[in-house]
């Protein structure tokens, strides 16, 4: 189950892939936020 040389080779518990794979989205969410962060600064904050 799973792909090949991904997380189903490893030879890990059920739950120890899921965790790999939901811990591998964190840092594109936390990316995502802070861009989304900063355009409603910018667009908030006058010029000058």
């Amino acid at each position: 189950m799973g792909m090949p040389g991904r997380t189903a080779d490893l030879g890990l518990s059920r739950t120890a892939r899921l965790r790999l794979c939901g811990n591998a989205v964190v840092p594109q969410q936390a990316e995502r936020a802070l861009r989304l962060i900063s355009r409603q600064l910018d667009a908030t904050t006058p010029n000058g």
